[in-house]
């Protein structure tokens, strides 16, 4: 008669855990949006928009709708660079101006309204929502003061921006 082998039970391996009980692990997911972000930080935050993709001044691009990339590093052929840099400064050249004439025009029609009044002029803050079916509406409207000292240090900063422009045009063998 064969005789039986008595086992003790195997003691069961405990997971030690500083999580609680109720608390969830969820998978990981790639915040796309931070990395774009950090992205434009690292590459200029000035980017302009061609074929299809988001042009930083040292030549990186990415895709223009999606945070996820692709990303594309400058053209190693230089010829390729210059040609994309005069896409770019030309391009922001364009943008830049386009502004600067734009506020300069509004300083100039505020200040024209604001001598002939008696009182401060004031300005309308609107905040404008989306619907679901696409139609826009004002959520707020609220009255506030000429911004003067905001205008007038955001146009100093589009006019020194035209002139980056224009001398990295210039250096680039493009004239403005």
């Amino acid at each position: 008669m064969a005789r039986s082998r008595r086992t003790k039970p195997k003691p069961s391996k405990k997971v030690e855990t500083s999580l609680p009980p109720d608390v969830v692990d969820v998978p990981l997911r790639v915040d796309w949006r931070d990395y774009h972000e950090r992205f434009k930080q690292q590459h200029g935050l000035w980017w302009v928009e061609h074929e299809n993709r988001l042009l930083f001044p040292d030549g990186w691009s990415c895709a223009s709708d999606d945070y996820a990339g692709p990303y594309w590093p400058p053209p190693a052929d230089l010829d390729e660079l210059e040609a994309l840099m005069r896409v770019y400064w030309r391009r922001r050249y364009s943008i830049v101006t386009a502004r600067r004439d734009s506020l300069e025009a509004d300083i100039q029609y505020l200040r024209r309204v604001q001598r002939d009044m008696p009182l401060d002029l004031s300005v309308v803050r609107q905040t404008v929502v989306q619907g679901d079916d696409g139609t826009s509406f004002i959520v707020m409207r609220e009255p506030q003061p000429v911004p003067w000292n905001d205008k007038v240090e955001r146009l100093k900063w589009l006019i020194n921006d035209a002139e980056r422009c224009r001398r990295e045009l210039l250096m680039l063998g493009v004239s403005v």
